[in-house]
């Protein structure tokens, strides 16, 4: 609240890299932490979280934890504004009981830059290209690719794709459908590449929600997380941006 409302709030976040006495020394020696890691006197979330200002990262389960407070930390959730010179691409996982989600992203170089983010339940494929083709219209955008799951390919009732579908409502490029892969290896592909991320901090804040609490599946017998996504809200939304 505080970072998005600087007229009325001063925020600040100094980790142990930041923070020096007097005389410039640092507040906590490297050598200190060194010590704590040998000693095993903390884990390394807890050091995160105490010395690092890594709250998110203490959240034990999290899918992109670490990431997601690396992102914050690096100033990499703020205003991210379209740029009218560069192409838009959409990362979209569909679903209807479930929230279907859209990613509005440009890329220069090697970023990637998450400038808008929509979602809602209970809509068919007409509804969101229109949402898709109203908001190029409204910034004169060009969209230079419409990214999907491969369940883009399976044939509806109709007998038609959803490939097919989107051609026919008019929405260009066709879809590109991702391959059927195992979600687990394609969120590790997906934190490799996290650091090129930027997110617009308003217009992808439910995205941004969704990206903190995307959770592995815990283990109460064994007490530990399984090496398997938890289905809940924030399913959507991840599974869009792996698909990119």
């Amino acid at each position: 609240k505080a970072q998005h409302a600087p007229q009325d709030w001063f925020a600040e976040v100094l980790t142990i890299d930041d923070t020096r006495d007097e005389v410039g020394q640092p507040i906590v020696p490297e050598a200190e932490l060194s010590r704590i890691r040998r000693d095993q006197e903390m884990t390394e979330e807890e050091i995160q979280q105490e010395f690092y200002c890594n709250f998110i990262g203490a959240m034990e389960g999290l899918i992109y934890g670490q990431e997601m407070a690396r992102a914050a930390t690096e100033g990499r959730i703020r205003h991210v504004p379209f740029d009218p010179m560069l192409d838009v691409e959409t990362w979209w996982d569909f679903g209807r009981d479930d929230a279907n989600a859209i990613w509005f992203v440009q890329r220069l170089r090697k970023e990637r830059r998450f400038i808008d983010f929509r979602q809602g339940r209970f809509k068919d494929l007409p509804y969101w290209v229109k949402v898709c083709r109203d908001w190029a219209t409204e910034r004169k955008a060009v969209f230079s690719g419409h990214y999907t799951g491969w369940d883009a390919v399976v044939h509806d009732f109709a007998g038609k794709t959803r490939i097919q579908a989107a051609v026919e409502l008019k929405l260009f490029p066709a879809f590109t459908p991702a391959p059927k892969r195992n979600p687990m290896e394609c969120f590790d592909a997906v934190r490799r590449v996290f650091p090129n991320y930027y997110f617009d901090a308003v217009n992808c804040e439910d995205g941004i929600k969704a990206l903190r609490g995307l959770k592995r599946v815990y283990d109460a017998d064994n007490r530990c997380f399984k090496n398997e996504v938890l289905h809940t809200w924030a399913s959507n939304p991840c599974d869009a941006i792996r698909n990119g």
